[in-house]
């Protein structure tokens, strides 16, 4: 049964990344990979006494306790309950599917092939991207009409994280991760998404110094001055795409606005987190309902927002039930990033972390797959280094009781 959930997964992801914007929606897709996933997890949990708590981390399992709160709650003040049920139906299925990829982890004994996935595809949505994108006006190219450019700069990201996750140390793939990572990187500078360009950037940065460093120590005169060599071509790569072909960009155009207070999309978010303390302190405990900021702002959009979004709409107790796990992921990966034996894997999920928390000024992390997809991940890795770390404190406590 764990086969055909990880097989439910895996058409999901590439339905909800790649396909419905490069193609066409097709709800059977989306709902029938989610309900056949979750059937065969709940009745391999059913048939093996097998408790969510044992391989579903708290911050994932949160995403439907939140379903959950939204429709005992939004169901008294929200305004449009159509709207309140079909983002709560969306939500759950979106949910459940971070569920069961912990699930099929815990089978699988570790994240590795939701890694490899995410790896493929993006490297299959930046391929696309390349030969057949979309042309977005005032940012470049994305898969299809509907998919915005920030959903697809996280959603790369996602995929570049997986890359350097999985080729930090020197081995015979990692001519294939440096074309991934290439082929990821163009399409990020081809969406215009200017915070994925510079998370982007911190990610390689954090991969390529211990992958080098290690080359260099571990290398032979020889090799060194080849490595030397291929820095120095690098670096000039770098600038002559810059003064070449980076500077006529879309997105170059738009990094030069970064700080702008003038700018039109700062002003509009400025004013939502205005209105967002305003409905907030009209519904200051349950909220607003979720969804329902659009039907209240009088612009009739969303905030754009994860913060100005939680708290007008799931009000005190929503924002305390939902922020507190992602608020205690941090201060474990601050301590595991200075801490641990191996700090490379614990840094880059600082990064992305801190990644998420900085794009949640401008996109709502509840309400959108690729966002709930890196915190599962992010969650899923914590919890294993967290095992892994107190294995190691508590390796002389075992000697001791032995001898």
């Amino acid at each position: 049964m764990s086969l055909i959930a990880k097989i439910g997964c895996i058409v999901f992801i590439f339905y909800v990344l790649w396909f419905r914007y490069a193609f066409r929606e097709m709800h059977v897709i989306l709902y029938g990979s989610v309900g056949i996933a979750a059937f065969c997890m709940l009745f391999d949990m059913w048939s093996s006494h097998i408790n969510l708590l044992d391989f579903c981390p708290i911050g994932v399992l949160m995403n439907l306790v939140m379903c959950v709160y939204s429709i005992i709650t939004g169901l008294w003040v929200a305004v449009s309950q159509d709207t309140l049920i079909s983002l709560v139906k969306t939500y759950a299925a979106f949910s459940m599917v971070c569920i069961v990829v912990c699930y099929v982890s815990k089978i699988e004994n570790g994240i590795g092939w939701l890694v490899n996935v995410l790896i493929l595809v993006n490297v299959l949505s930046a391929l696309f991207i390349i030969f057949r994108g979309y042309e977005y006006p005032g940012y470049g190219y994305v898969l299809g009409p509907s998919q915005n450019p920030n959903q697809l700069g996280t959603a790369l990201l996602s995929g570049l994280f997986c890359v350097a996750y999985k080729s930090h140390q020197v081995d015979k793939k990692l001519p294939l991760h440096f074309v991934s990572a290439l082929l990821i990187l163009y399409a990020i500078i081809s969406c215009g998404s200017r915070k994925s360009l510079i998370a982007a950037g911190i990610v390689v940065a954090l991969w390529m110094y211990p992958l080098c460093s290690d080359l260099w120590k571990s290398g032979s005169n020889e090799r060194r001055v080849f490595l030397v060599a291929v820095v120095v071509l690098a670096l000039g790569g770098i600038y002559y795409y810059f003064v070449t072909y980076f500077q006529n960009t879309d997105i170059y155009q738009r990094m030069m606005l970064l700080g702008d207070s003038n700018e039109f999309s700062s002003r509009h978010r400025k004013l939502y987190y205005v209105y967002a303390l305003d409905y907030f302190s009209e519904h200051p405990i349950f909220g607003i309902g979720l969804g329902q900021f659009l039907y209240w702002n009088p612009y009739n959009q969303m905030s754009h927002s994860t913060y100005a979004e939680a708290i007008s709409c799931w009000g005190t107790v929503g924002c305390l039930l939902y922020f507190i796990p992602a608020i205690h992921a941090g201060f474990k990966t601050v301590y595991l990033a200075f801490t641990s034996e191996k700090t490379y894997i614990p840094r880059i999920v600082l990064v992305l972390l801190v990644t998420e928390a900085f794009v949640g000024l401008g996109q709502v992390w509840f309400y959108e797959i690729e966002h709930l997809l890196i915190w599962t991940l992010i969650f899923y890795i914590l919890d294993d280094l967290t095992a892994e770390q107190e294995a190691k404190e508590l390796k002389p406590v075992y000697r001791y009781l032995r001898s």
